[in-house]
């Protein structure tokens, strides 16, 4: 399949797509709510812990992406190309466009978050969190322009929750907006990401778009080997949460 890409200055859909991507307790939850609080008539947050399935998520994305001047920011883990894949192309059969964003948390801060979790609505808290971290650190794959985004970018932790306030949601934004847009040929249907899913030492934008720790030697996803995992039958309850299976089962 080529890709039909080109950069342009701007976009003039009506609506967007943010797409955010990281393990669990990197802050994801926090950036999209008060995204939405900030702009409560332009942004709509998605997340399966509220929801109970993918497949009620993507009714929502849906039904808010008719809306018009609707955008709708993905709060899962979208942990590799084929779980990114789901709402790229839904937003693909609305004509709107996709953003990924990353959040630059380092996995200490992460692991930190997690421990302290009280009440949250997954098993992703306590002991049993810090396993399943391990694992997503294991599975993480970072976005790339040729999984169909325009344009990707990362952020770095905020020292609270609190930290999210109005002014640096706007300095957040206006770092996506001042991003160069790769445009794609939407009208291709992208059906499958397994050979996105290779590390390639020598073409790193490939692999993680603009993620400015990628070269870092510190980077905790820099030697990150990933495990075969077929997400690929959608239509199976095994594959409709965004983690993983445990164990084997």
């Amino acid at each position: 399949m080529s890709w039909d890409t080109k950069i342009i200055e701007k976009n003039v859909s009506e609506n967007r797509v943010l797409v955010c991507v990281r393990v669990p307790g990197s802050g994801k939850l926090t950036f999209s709510n008060s995204l939405c609080q900030a702009y409560p008539d332009k942004w709509y947050r998605v997340n399966q812990d509220d929801l109970g399935t993918r497949r009620a998520c993507e009714d929502l994305f849906k039904a808010k992406l008719n809306e018009i001047g609707m955008n709708v920011i993905v709060d899962r883990c979208n942990f590799n190309g084929n779980q990114r894949q789901v709402w790229i192309n839904l937003a693909w059969s609305f004509g709107v466009p996709v953003d990924a964003i990353i959040m630059d948390t380092p996995m200490e801060e992460c692991s930190s978050r997690i421990l302290e979790r009280q009440n949250h609505p997954t098993e992703v808290k306590g002991q049993k969190g810090l396993e399943i971290l391990a694992d997503f650190q294991k599975w993480m794959i970072l976005p790339s322009y040729e999984e169909g985004f325009e344009r990707i970018i990362s952020i770095k932790p905020q020292p609270t929750s609190d930290s999210y306030n109005d002014k640096v949601i706007e300095e957040i934004l206006t770092k996506l907006t001042e991003e160069p847009i790769v445009k794609h040929n939407k009208s291709v249907p992208i059906t499958n990401f397994r050979k996105f899913n290779i590390k390639d030492e020598n073409n790193s934008r490939s692999r993680g778009g603009n993620f400015e720790s990628r070269n870092n030697p510190n980077n905790p996803w820099k030697n990150t080997k990933i495990n075969s995992i077929d997400h690929t039958n959608r239509n199976s309850d095994k594959y409709q949460n965004d983690f993983p299976p445990l164990g084997g089962s």
